[in-house]
């Protein structure tokens, strides 16, 4: 199964450390940033292929690094991690899926090969 390059968007460093540990024990490369304009910086330095993304966060939220990101690249696939899915409202259809915190690591695991088979299917 093909790796992602993936960085992850979260103000709690419990949240993504765990996060990022167990996506690089599953073989992908992993970028954490703790805050909005920090992704920012990275994405456009470094790139991804995926994003995971806290939604509620101090400064910029996630639905405004969103939508920059969209904007960077209208195919980027955004998974939203919230605690409070309903903030979303009207900018769900920016996510390809919303992880209501606390994240099952088994479901992101589920949910990731599914999306890489997903797109492998669609690029054969």
């Amino acid at each position: 199964m093909r790796r992602l390059r993936i960085l992850i968007v979260d103000d709690s460093d419990f949240v993504r450390s765990t996060a990022a540990e167990f996506l690089r024990d599953e073989g992908h490369v992993v970028t954490e940033a703790r805050d909005g304009q920090r992704a920012l910086d990275l994405f456009d330095r470094e790139g991804a292929e995926l994003i995971l993304l806290d939604i509620q966060m101090p400064g910029m939220s996630g639905l405004d690094v969103a939508d920059a990101l969209v904007g960077r690249d209208p195919q980027l696939p955004i998974f939203a991690f919230t605690a409070m899915p309903q903030v979303i409202g009207d900018k769900r259809p920016l996510f390809q899926d919303v992880f209501v915190k606390p994240v099952s690591l088994v479901r992101l695991s589920a949910e990731l090969d599914a999306f890489i088979e997903r797109s492998e299917n669609r690029s054969a």
